[in-house]
């Protein structure tokens, strides 16, 4: 389903719920709300990245949407006759889906480059060890 189904229903009903129930399990309201806010947040991640992947589900909703898109794109082009001349970076409007996937691409993208340009600015140039950002420090 698209991002902009999804997105409402995980933000207002899917990640309250999993948030409600992981607190009950992790006993959270022993602990002051910012420490709750900043455990939940953690909660989202992979465990690989020391998260519970529990809940996160709204803020992923767009790369599960593109990742589920070109994931079945080449399949389809081979399948559907009408898609197999249609170029994704090209793609005109009647394509909704395509040109929606491309779009939230296209941002994910920006936005890993921000990313990767603030913490190239925290990683020091000579060891490579992580330094205090100047807007935390």
């Amino acid at each position: 389903m698209p991002p902009r189904i999804t997105e409402p229903v995980m933000a207002a009903l899917i990640d309250p719920r999993l948030r409600c129930s992981t607190a009950l399990v992790a006993v959270a309201e022993a602990s002051a709300a910012a420490d709750q806010d900043r455990w939940w947040h953690e909660a989202g991640l992979r465990t690989s990245m020391g998260g519970l992947e529990v809940g996160g589900h709204a803020a992923t909703c767009r790369s599960a949407s593109v990742a589920g898109v070109f994931a079945c794109w080449p399949r389809l082009r081979v399948t559907r006759p009408c898609l197999a001349a249609v170029d994704l970076a090209t793609a005109d409007a009647k394509w909704v889906t395509l040109t929606t996937a491309v779009a939230h691409y296209q941002a994910i993208r920006a936005e890993h480059r921000r990313i990767a340009g603030r913490q190239a600015k925290s990683q020091c140039r000579v060891c490579g060890a992580h330094t205090a950002d100047e807007s935390e420090a």
